[in-house]
């Protein structure tokens, strides 16, 4: 089943979501493992009735060592994107680039033990070890779960490009409190590269890097709590972290009632990080509260 949107002029469109990633020859290795990841984790989810999404793949529109002008037209137009950063493919991280600048929704995936690059480690990744079928079910359940945060109103994507921009506009603010917001941002960048190069290993743990405890999206907290708005905070901590409507409201009412502790275990709870870690993200999310007055 796929889901059709009609237009105004009358236009049936179906839904797509597009993939992206190493595709390999017939019967490599790379093939394979991109053939199953298509089957048993992305069309298993998406194509199902509750989201209706036409999945496609690359090389379903040109040669899988090719860029092509097609594939490009996918890459910005499909309403979804899913982008497969296995073995650091350079044609997928062209691909990812191309589709953050965007700004529409796009969900990252990889092969477990993948050592993502400094610049998207800190992006929400699904981790997938396609010879364990626990794990196989897990990923199904992480990216439905990802896709569901996608249609939440008022969802807002979050990636390099998208937080590069905000923090432009803040710094170039004639308002004093968009720019200390605009710092603040560059000490949580340092501490997401810090965590990068810990975690940066040839054998990185899956679930610990797919639940570090900065995500691209927290930058969205940062200014939700800057102006006060405190549904659209929770609103961005669900979906930075995967965190349940009760949890994210409990950590924001504790981020905005002071309740330093009571934050930090709630975020430790959620997203498994450190103390250390977390200490510090609760810290920055709590001067942006301070940041208001």
């Amino acid at each position: 089943m796929s889901v059709t949107v009609t237009s105004a002029e009358g236009i049936s469109k179906t839904r797509y979501c597009f993939v992206v990633g190493p595709i390999g020859k017939d019967g490599s290795p790379e093939r394979k493992h991109a053939d199953l990841l298509l089957n048993a984790v992305i069309r298993h989810v998406l194509e199902n009735e509750e989201f209706g999404y036409k999945v496609k793949r690359a090389d379903e529109d040109a040669d899988p060592g090719m860029i092509g002008d097609r594939v490009i037209t996918d890459v910005i137009n499909s309403s979804l994107v899913v982008a497969d950063l296995t073995d650091l493919n350079p044609n997928a991280f062209y691909e990812l680039g191309i589709r953050h600048s965007t700004e529409l929704p796009t969900i990252h995936i990889a092969k477990a033990g993948t050592s993502l690059p400094f610049d998207n480690v800190a992006h929400r990744t699904i981790f997938v070890d396609l010879g364990d079928w626990h794990s196989i079910e897990q990923a199904r359940e992480r990216l439905a779960s990802s896709v569901r945060a996608t249609c939440m109103p008022g969802y807002k994507v979050s990636n390099p490009i998208t937080q590069a921009n905000a923090s432009f506009k803040m710094r170039q603010s004639d308002d004093p409190r968009d720019r200390i917001i605009a710092e603040m941002q560059e000490r949580m960048f340092t501490l997401e590269n810090a965590i990068a190069n810990a975690t940066n290993r040839p054998e990185p743990e899956p679930e610990r890097i797919e639940h570090s405890p900065v995500h691209a999206g927290v930058f969205n907290i940062l200014v939700a709590l800057h102006r006060g708005e405190k549904i659209e905070a929770i609103k961005a901590y669900r979906a930075a972290t995967g965190a349940g409507l009760k949890e994210a409201k409990d950590f924001i009412e504790a981020v905005q009632d002071d309740r330093k502790i009571d934050a930090i275990k709630i975020h430790r709870m959620v997203t498994k990080a450190g103390l250390a870690e977390a200490k510090e993200i609760v810290e920055v999310l709590q001067q942006a509260c301070g940041a208001r007055t």
